[in-house]
C-alpha cells in the first residue's frame, strides 16, 4: 500500500479529488440517472485567489435560477431533496433577493410554485423566468416530471408577476440570454411524463421582450445540449459546455452572433463543463464548473485564463458579478453536499498585502478537546480518537477516546464513522496516493493500568469505513513524533517513548534513532535506519518538501525548546540546518503549500522569559529563498491545540480545545499576500 503524508507531512499541497465516479444531479430518465467521471481539482498556484466564504443563502439549493439587477441578486426555485429522487416537496418555491452591497440583507419575494431548472434574466427593470421543471409526484411515488412552457416577468418596482407568451413547448435544463430587447433560449429538453417523452432541442427560441405579442421565433443550432451556460457579451452570446444528446459531458464552447446569425467555435472550456455556471464580469465571461476552478474569457482571447478556485467546488450552481466586479458563487452541489455559503472571488477589489482569514465557531458531536488524528479526503475532515479534557496532563483511562467523526467542509456538518481500534491520542497519519486508504501510527493511550506510548499501525478504508490493525508497527512505542513518506518508504523521526511503569529516571526516553519501513518490499514493521537525529526532539512540526524533511521547533530531552531547524535529505541521507522562525515553538503545526512551509499554533517563550504562552501567529518559510516571513500576526483564537491542513491552496485550521461546551473553531486562511497582475481584470483590460 503506497501512502503519502497527510496534512502534517506533504510533498506538495494536496488538491483534493472529487469522487472518481459521481452521479449527475440532472435527469437522464425518470427511471435512471447518468454517471460520468468527475474531474480532479485544479492546482491553485502560489498567489492565486481562493474563494472567500461569506454569508449564506436561506437554504442550500441546486438547479435554480438567478439574475442581478440594480444592486440585487434575484434567486428563484431549485431542488433541495436527495439527488435522483425527485418529488414536489423537494422543489423550492423560494424567490428572494440578496443585496449585493450587503449580503446579509435578504428579502423574500412572492412566488407560489415550486420548480427547478428555471433560468432568470434581467431586462428593463424586470426579471424574466423562462420554463423550468416541476415534479407532480409526492415523495415515494413514481416520478412524474414535466417541463414548463410558461414565461413570466417580475416587475422589480411593483413587486408583481405578469405572464408573457408561452414557449411553443416545455423546456428545462436550458439557459437563456438577453441581447438588446431579445430573449434567447438555448439547449435543454422537454420532459413530459404525461406522454412518456423526452425530446432534446436543436434550435433556439427568441422572443422580442419589447413586443412580446409578436410571439416566438426559432432557428436551428449546431448542437443538442442541456445543463449548459449561456452568457451575453459584446452583443454576442457564448454557449458553454453541458451534456450532449449522446449522453456525455462536453467542454465545447461556441459563440453566437445574432446580427449575422452565425456560429463560431471558441476555445474549449479547460475542465469538464457539465452543470457549469457563468456570468459577465468586467467585460469578460467568468465561468466555473465541478472542479471549482474559475476561468475568464473575452472575444479577443485565444484561450481561457485561470483566475483562481472556489473553496467549495460545485456544479449546478449560479455565478454573479457584484457591484465591484467580484464574482460570487451561489448554491449548487459539492461532493454530494449542498453548500449554503456564498463565496466571493475578489477579482475586482482585492488589492491587499494581508492574508484573508475567515473564522467560524461550530458545534461538534465529538467529546475530543485536543490531540485527535486527522485525515482529509474529498472535502471531508475525518477525526479519530483524542483526549476529552482541556487539561494538559489528564491521562486517566476515561480521558482517552476512540470515537470517529467526519465533517463536510461545504456544509460544516458532521457524520459519525467507525471508531479507532483503541482509545488513543497523538496518533500520526498518512494518506495513500489514491486517497482510498489512511495509515495511523503510534500515539498515547491507556493500557495495563497506565497511560503510555504505543506501537500499533492501523489502516483505514474510506470506502468501507473500517479499521484494520495491520501495521507496519513500531519496534519501540512512540508519541509526538514525525511521520513522513519518500517513495515506498515510511520514515519516523524523533518522538518520545514514555512508560510510567519503568524505574524513575527511565520513564521518559527521547528517541534519537530514525526508523524506516520499506512498504514496497512488504515490510510489516519499522526498523532502525542507522540514522540519528542531530538534535533530540519531540512535539515538533515536521513536513516533507521534495526529497527533504524539515523539523521545526519541539522539545529536547531536558525539556527545553529546540531552536535549530534540522533538514534531512532522503537521497544523500545527510542533515543540514535552516534559519529558525521568529519564535521557537513547542507543538507547532506545519504544512506545505507550493513549496512554502507554514507554521502555526503551539507554545512559545514569553518575552520576559517567565514561561510559555500560546503563539497566535502564522509564519511562512520560503524553501527557495531560505527566508521566514510573518503572514498573520494574530489569528482569531488562542492556538494551544490545533490541527492545520492544506485545502485547495488555503490553510484550514481546526481546534476543539473549548471547555466545557462541544464547540470547534474552523479557520480558513488564504496566506498569499500578492495577487498576480493578470488577475486584476480592471487594471489589465481597461
Amino acid at each position: 500500500m503506497k501512502m503519502n503524508s497527510n496534512m502534517k507531512s506533504m510533498n506538495t499541497p494536496r488538491r483534493l479529488t472529487l469522487l472518481a465516479v459521481l452521479s449527475t444531479v440532472a435527469l437522464a430518465h425518470a427511471s435512471h440517472a447518468q454517471h460520468f467521471a468527475m474531474p480532479d481539482d485544479p492546482d491553485l498556484k502560489n498567489g492565486m485567489m481562493a474563494g472567500e466564504p461569506c454569508e449564506s443563502i436561506p437554504r442550500a439549493t441546486t438547479s435554480f435560477g438567478s439574475a442581478t439587477q440594480d444592486g440585487w441578486l434575484y434567486v428563484m426555485g431549485g431542488y433541495t431533496g436527495r439527488p435522483h429522487d425527485y418529488h414536489r416537496e423537494g422543489q423550492s418555491s423560494a424567490f428572494y433577493r440578496i443585496n449585493l452591497y450587503d449580503l446579509t440583507r435578504i428579502e423574500m419575494l412572492k412566488n407560489d410554485q415550486g420548480m427547478q431548472s428555471c433560468p432568470l434574466e434581467s431586462w428593463n427593470g424586470k426579471i424574466i423566468r423562462t420554463g423550468g421543471l416541476v415534479a407532480e409526484n409526492a415523495p415515494g411515488e413514481t416520478e412524474h416530471l414535466v417541463s414548463l412552457k410558461s414565461v413570466h416577468a417580475f416587475d422589480t418596482e411593483t413587486m408583481t408577476w405578469s405572464p408573457l407568451p408561452d414557449m411553443p413547448s416545455g423546456r428545462s435544463s436550458h439557459d437563456t440570454a438577453v441581447v438588446g430587447d431579445t430573449l434567447y433560449v438555448f439547449g435543454g429538453w422537454n420532459l413530459d411524463a404525461n406522454n412518456d417523452s423526452r425530446d432534446w432541442y436543436s434550435d433556439i427560441w427568441m422572443l422580442d421582450l419589447a413586443d412580446p405579442e409578436s410571439g416566438w421565433t426559432s432557428k436551428e443550432v449546431p448542437f443538442e445540449r442541456r445543463a449548459l451556460a449561456s452568457v451575453a457579451i459584446d452583443g454576442k452570446i457564448l454557449v458553454i459546455g453541458g451534456m450532449t444528446s449522446e449522453r456525455g459531458p462536453t467542454d465545447k464552447v461556441v459563440l453566437y452572433d445574432p446580427t449575422t446569425d452565425t456560429w463560431t467555435d471558441a476555445p474549449g472550456f479547460p475542465s469538464q463543463a457539465f452543470g457549469v455556471a457563468a456570468d459577465n464580469a468586467q467585460g469578460k465571461v467568468i465561468a466555473s464548473a465541478a472542479d471549482g476552478a474559475v476561468y475568464a474569457w473575452a472575444p479577443t482571447d485565444t484561450e481561457w485564463t485561470e483566475l483562481g478556485a472556489f473553496t467549495f467546488p460545485r456544479f449546478f450552481h449560479q455565478m454573479a458579478a457584484d457591484h465591484n466586479g467580484d464574482v460570487l458563487a451561489i448554491g449548487g452541489i459539492s461532493r454530494g453536499m449542498r453548500p449554503s455559503a456564498i463565496e466571493r472571488l475578489p477579482i475586482g477589489t482585492l488589492d491587499t498585502e494581508e492574508a484573508i482569514v475567515k473564522h467560524w465557531q461550530i458545534p461538534t458531536p465529538s467529546d475530543a478537546k485536543n490531540r485527535q488524528a486527522f485525515f482529509m479526503r474529498d472535502g471531508w475532515v475525518y477525526m479519530f480518537g483524542g483526549n476529552n479534557s482541556t487539561g494538559q496532563h489528564d491521562f486517566e483511562e476515561e480521558n482517552f477516546l476512540a470515537e470517529g467523526y467526519k465533517m463536510n467542509l461545504a456544509t460544516m456538518t458532521w457524520r459519525k464513522c467507525s471508531e479507532y481500534p483503541m482509545p488513543r491520542q497523538s496518533i500520526q497519519t498518512l494518506m495513500s496516493d489514491d486517497m482510498t486508504t489512511g495509515f495511523a501510527l503510534g500515539g498515547f493511550g491507556y493500557g495495563n493500568d497506565a497511560a503510555h506510548t504505543h506501537v500499533e499501525g492501523c489502516t483505514y478504508d474510506f470506502k468501507t469505513d473500517s479499521w484494520n490493525v495491520s501495521g507496519p508497527h513500531l519496534p519501540v512505542s512512540r508519541s509526538q513524533f514525525g511521520l513522513a513518506q519518500n517513495g515506498d518508504e515510511y520514515w519516523v523521526f524523533g518522538g518520545l517513548d514514555y512508560d510510567p511503569r519503568r524505574e524513575e529516571g527511565d520513564q521518559f526516553r527521547h528517541l534519537e534513532e530514525v526508523m524506516m519501513a520499506d512498504t514496497g518490499e512488504g515490510d510489516e514493521t519499522f526498523t532502525d535506519s542507522g540514522i540519528t537525529l542531530p538534535n533530540t526532539r519531540r512535539a515538533f512540526g515536521g513536513v516533507t518538501v521534495g526529497d527533504k524533511y524539515y523539523m521545526i521547533g519541539g522539545m529536547t530531552d531536558d525539556f527545553e525548546l529546540v531552536p535549530p531547524c534540522d533538514v534531512f535529505d532522503f537521497n544523500t541521507r545527510t542533515w543540514s540546518e535552516i534559519a529558525p522562525p521568529e519564535r521557537t515553538r513547542l507543538s507547532p503545526e506545519a504544512v506545505v503549500i507550493d513549496g512554502n512551509i507554514f507554521i502555526a499554533g503551539g507554545m512559545s517563550q514569553k518575552a520576559d522569559g517567565s514561561g510559555i504562552e500560546p503563539n497566535k501567529s502564522l509564519e511562512m518559510y520560503d524553501t527557495e529563498t531560505g527566508e521566514w516571513s510573518m503572514v498573520v500576526e494574530e489569528l482569531p483564537f488562542a492556538l494551544r491545540h490545533i490541527t492545520m491542513m492544506p485545502y485547495r491552496g488555503q490553510l484550514l485550521v481546526f481546534s476543539s480545545h473549548e471547555s466545557p461546551s462541544n464547540m470547534a473553531h474552523v479557520v480558513l486562511i488564504n496566506p498569499f499576500k500578492v495577487m498576480p497582475d493578470r488577475m486584476r481584470l480592471s487594471q489589465s483590460d481597461d
